[in-house]
């Protein structure tokens, strides 16, 4: 079933009637299986030390947050990904595949598997 969502402006989105303010702009916004996975970031800033940390967030249906990025990688089974603390992501895809892929600052990009919130796999993009 599709969300019912809209940007009402560049950091307000409406799910279902309700209001959603995020603190920075709203990049990207991909729905998977009911739930709208959300990339914001800073659009007035040309430095990343001003972008938002940890800035992909699933949002439900009813327009509540129910994880941030960062438990992906506090959740992860490897403990290479599991000593990141804060990431800033500067966009986020779905592959051919079907897999949501989110590229970090630093030029790497990581395979999700959104049920379970674990990282499937690192990849270079530089």
């Amino acid at each position: 079933m599709m969300i019912r969502y809209r940007m009402i402006d560049s950091n307000i989105l409406n799910i279902n009637g309700k209001e959603l303010i995020f603190d920075n702009n709203i990049n990207n916004v991909i729905e998977y299986n009911n739930i709208l996975i959300v990339h914001v970031f800073n659009n007035n800033s040309s430095t990343m030390l001003e972008q938002p940390v940890n800035n992909i967030y699933g949002v439900s249906n009813t327009g509540k947050i129910i994880w941030n990025i960062q438990e992906f990688f506090n959740n992860s089974n490897n403990e290479m990904y599991n000593s990141f603390h804060d990431i800033s992501c500067v966009s986020m895809y779905m592959n051919q595949e079907g897999e949501l892929i989110i590229v970090t600052y630093d030029g790497l990009a990581y395979v999700l598997d959104i049920e379970n919130m674990q990282i499937v796999r690192r990849l270079t993009t530089k």
